[in-house]
């Protein structure tokens, strides 16, 4: 429901108002929408995978899956949302060059491992 909210609210401000009618304060708006639009369905997609997997996967594996609690999840969610903000952000500053994926693809590497062994 918050992420179908978050979406609508940039599908709205895109097709309403221009950058520089809007200001910083929309601006900031479409970037906090669009994080949590896609840190929603980041966590709806990684829940659903994980109850899948949790059907298909033999009992010895079981234990590593039910390792990976819904807090867990979120904090995956969390940082793996930041990609087309972090990715727009760049766009919208000088244009994104493969070298610039590199380091983002390493960064959110970073965060996620960060996640992986602090909880």
């Amino acid at each position: 429901m918050v992420a179908a909210l978050a979406a609508t609210a940039d599908v709205v401000l895109v097709h309403t108002v221009t950058p520089m009618s809007v200001g910083p304060l929309g601006i900031l708006a479409f970037f906090v929408c669009l994080y949590i639009a896609t840190a929603s369905i980041c966590y709806l997609v990684m829940a659903a995978v994980k109850r899948i997997a949790m059907r298909v996967v033999q009992h010895n594996m079981y234990r590593g899956l039910a390792s990976v609690t819904p807090l867990k999840l979120y904090y995956y969610a969390s940082i793996i949302g930041l990609i087309p903000v972090i990715l727009l952000g760049m766009q919208s500053i000088g244009g994104v060059t493969a070298w610039d994926v590199l380091l983002l693809v390493l960064f959110l590497s970073l965060g996620c491992f960060y996640v992986h062994k602090r909880f």
